[in-house]
């Protein structure tokens, strides 16, 4: 019986270990991704920037927008000022969607969750939804949504589950005292 225990022991050791190598060989895939990334999107910068200059260089007076430069980790939120944020413009149904044509549009933003807990950290009085919404956009987070007041709800509902967030009907949600 000791004979048989020392064998699965042996196995899962095995294993354990084959785990750990293709764990290793993951993580090195995953940081040569990230830094072709990196590369490919300094590479878009410079190629957006001499368009810019050529247009210049042609009189045409309104060049498109440069993307910002790609970051090389997890950036905090900065303080958006009204130069560097575009203000949010609702389209029809009441969404607040803003974007632009750069495939880093998403990279490496702070997440939604951090964006909404700035804001009722701030709040005064309780918010409703809409207002929260409005505010993130402003606090400079980028979406694409078309329903984006939908996405702050529902991520308003789950944060509820793990935060002190509360929410009372024709009130709105805010930070519960602890």
């Amino acid at each position: 019986m000791s004979t048989s225990l020392f064998e699965l022991i042996r196995r899962q050791e095995e294993q354990l270990a084959e785990l750990r190598r293709r764990f290793e060989e993951k993580q090195e895939r995953l940081a040569n991704l990230r830094a072709k990334r990196d590369t490919l999107l300094a590479q878009l910068h410079q190629l957006d920037h001499d368009i810019s200059t050529l247009m210049t260089e042609l009189g045409i007076t309104n060049p498109p927008e440069l993307p910002s430069a790609p970051a090389t980790g997890p950036q905090p939120a900065a303080t958006p000022t009204s130069s560097t944020v575009a203000q949010p413009t609702p389209p029809s149904n009441g969404a607040f969607a803003t974007g632009d044509a750069d495939p880093s549009y998403y990279f490496e933003q702070p997440r939604l969750q951090d964006f909404i807990m700035d804001v009722l950290k701030q709040a005064q009085t309780p918010l409703t939804a809409k207002m929260i919404a409005q505010q993130v956009i402003a606090a400079g987070y980028r979406t694409r949504s078309r329903h984006f007041i939908n996405v702050v709800q529902n991520t308003l509902r789950g944060m509820m589950n793990q935060l002190p967030i509360t929410f009372e009907k024709r009130v709105g949600y805010f930070l519960a005292k602890e």
